[in-house]
């Protein structure tokens, strides 16, 4: 009987072990992600954050988008990152002030050839960082 209990013992050593990394593993605290969502529905319209937060352009992947900003030191994009689908990025607010990011979008058809006719859309925000 002796011998079972010492066979086990590294089996149950191992276990606790294991379970006790799963756990820690488990509840581990990710990055923050961004704390809003600016879509196609805010155009033309200003929204307002503090610095330090942060928002997914997500403006859908029916046009090919070309983003611009007007004060780089207001928001900025993170660099580096993988966004979902649809998607353009995902933006700092990094200091007090106020900046427009504007966006124009180009439909695909334009790269075929021939290239289509459809016109492209044109989207703005107004980004006030207090």
């Amino acid at each position: 009987m002796k011998t079972q209990k010492l066979v086990y013992l590294p089996l149950l050593s191992f276990l606790l072990i294991f379970l006790t990394g799963c756990a820690s593993f488990g509840n581990a605290q990710s990055t923050p992600g961004p704390t809003r969502d600016v879509t196609l529905v805010e155009n033309g319209k200003t929204i307002h954050m503090s610095a330090g937060q942060s928002f997914l352009l997500k403006l859908g992947q029916d046009y090919d988008w070309s983003i611009t900003l007007s004060d780089q030191n207001v928001i900025s994009r993170v660099k580096n990152i993988a966004v979902i689908v649809g998607a353009q990025g995902v933006y700092d607010a990094l200091a007090t002030g106020s900046a427009i990011l504007s966006a124009v979008g180009d439909p695909p058809c334009r790269t075929a050839t021939p290239a289509c006719a459809s016109p492209s859309i044109i989207f703005s925000v107004t980004v006030i960082v207090n």
